[in-house]
């Protein structure tokens, strides 16, 4: 089968949503410490309503804390 151009097939779409739910579970942002390398984590469920929105974030490994846009 054919598939066009830039579209992404429904296994590779239910990868995706898989990986975002287990992410989002675990709430990993998939950004490095700019410190430590070590992965940053979400801190709270909450955005702040500035604009764009933001949202705090903190490494458990070496306690970097910072903010970023969603």
């Amino acid at each position: 089968m054919t598939w066009r151009r830039g579209l992404k097939s429904l296994k590779e779409h239910m990868e995706d949503v898989k990986l975002r739910v287990m992410m989002q579970r675990e709430r990993l942002t998939g950004i490095a410490c700019p410190y430590c390398g070590h992965e940053l984590r979400y801190v709270g469920d909450t955005a702040m309503m500035s604009n764009p929105p933001q949202r705090k974030v903190e490494c458990s490994d070496c306690d970097y804390r910072s903010r970023i846009y969603v």
